[in-house]
């Protein structure tokens, strides 16, 4: 079983992204079930204990950042930012994003 973490970095003003809300769906057969939702921290990072505790199994997941919630007083091109991966094994997985608001990008941490 995995476990999962994410943390969320604005890079427009160099300082992790509090307050955003991040959603978490597990792909059965062709539809997405949602798990959690969740919101950042003051250092950008979710601490949800329930979500940090839990395994998960073996699949294809979406973490959605809703990023244009976090940008509503800008001018902003992004809305909402679905990062799809694959769960495999018994590893810590943490898959950040680090963002703007025109551009995003991501990769596994650790």
């Amino acid at each position: 079983m995995a476990t999962l973490s994410s943390h969320v970095l604005d890079t427009s003003i160099g300082k992790p992204a509090n307050n955003v809300k991040i959603t978490l769906a597990i792909k059965l057969k062709d539809q997405w079930k949602e798990l959690f939702s969740v919101y950042t921290n003051q250092d950008g990072r979710i601490d949800d204990v329930t979500f940090l505790s839990t395994t998960f199994s073996k699949g294809e997941y979406q973490l959605t950042f809703h990023i244009g919630d976090y940008f509503i007083e800008q001018d902003t091109f992004l809305n909402q930012v679905p990062v799809q991966f694959l769960l495999s094994g018994d590893e810590h997985f943490h898959v950040p994003l680090v963002v703007s608001p025109f551009s995003y990008s991501t990769y596994r941490g650790s």
